[in-house]
């Protein structure tokens, strides 16, 4: 007589042969990616309390971070090149740089010019914390105004990226 072999135990084992299912990549991946918010540097910099100007807490709401990130400061001020002015710049504890970035300052600033004071923002930063030295995790917008932000055409095809200059 024949031994029949259940169907939910060949069915794991047929799937792992395939390479479906979790990969040993993909846990590893996953595991390096959240160490980033356990180092000494994320403690102190991303850890106090966020302190966020009350002018842009609604774009600073409006903005999933990826990676599991928060804003941790967001700043307002009359800006010191342009009388009646202001400048924004947010600091964002997540692992990101480059293009990654840019996706996330380019969400911001479409919250930002969609605000009451948005016509009057001359430049806008974006820094990825705690890194300091990862490059392109520093941009900035210094010409806002003749930038659109408005997550129309630009923000589908990708333009935007061209709005945000790294500064490191």
């Amino acid at each position: 007589m024949k031994r029949l072999i259940p169907l939910m135990l060949v069915f794991p084992l047929a799937l792992a042969a395939c390479g479906g299912g979790t990969s040993t990549t993909e846990t590893s991946e996953s595991a390096s990616a959240g160490a980033w918010n356990e180092t000494d540097a994320y403690k102190e910099y991303c850890t106090p309390d966020p302190s966020i100007a009350p002018e842009v807490q609604a774009a600073v709401d409006a903005v999933e971070i990826p990676e599991g990130g928060h804003v941790q400061n967001a700043r307002y001020r009359d800006s010191t090149d342009q009388p009646g002015m202001v400048e924004v710049s947010f600091d964002v504890c997540a692992p990101l740089a480059g293009d990654e970035l840019r996706k996330v300052a380019e969400e911001l600033a479409i919250q930002v010019r969609g605000a009451d004071f948005g016509s009057q923002v001359s430049t806008m930063g974006v820094h990825a914390l705690p890194e300091d030295t990862t490059p392109e995790s520093i941009l900035r917008d210094t010409d806002f105004q003749s930038h659109v932000h408005d997550g129309g055409a630009a923000f589908e095809n990708g333009a935007y990226r061209a709005a945000w200059e790294a500064k490191n």
